[in-house]
């Protein structure tokens, strides 16, 4: 016995996907570069990063290396995480980076 097949196919399909697809990219694009900047303080972070590593507020830069200088002398198997997270916290302290957002600094 013979089954009678009856293509289905439209041709427009492919586009109306595409279409679909593009509007959906869209939509998230937008809601995640939204949570991004209201949830993670993204801009603060960038702000940050230009101020303190970029070196366009030079101070924080000059206290951690002034902190770092006898540190960074040692050979790397007797530096400890510690020691160097409490000089990055007296370099923060002692700067302006202090007065950035908490979360910025976490």
């Amino acid at each position: 016995k013979w089954i009678e097949v009856v293509c289905v196919y439209d041709a427009k399909l492919p586009q109306r996907l595409e279409e679909f697809v593009e509007k959906a990219e869209k939509i998230v694009d937008l809601k995640l570069v939204r949570h991004l900047i209201e949830a993670f303080r993204f801009m603060d972070h960038l702000s940050a990063i230009k101020k303190l590593i970029l070196l366009q507020q030079g101070d924080f830069s000059q206290a951690l290396m002034a902190l770092l200088h006898e540190e960074l002398k040692k050979p790397s198997k007797s530096l400890y995480i510690h020691d160097l997270r409490s000089s990055l916290d007296s370099a923060i302290r002692t700067s302006n980076a202090q007065f950035e957002h908490q979360k910025v600094l976490e």
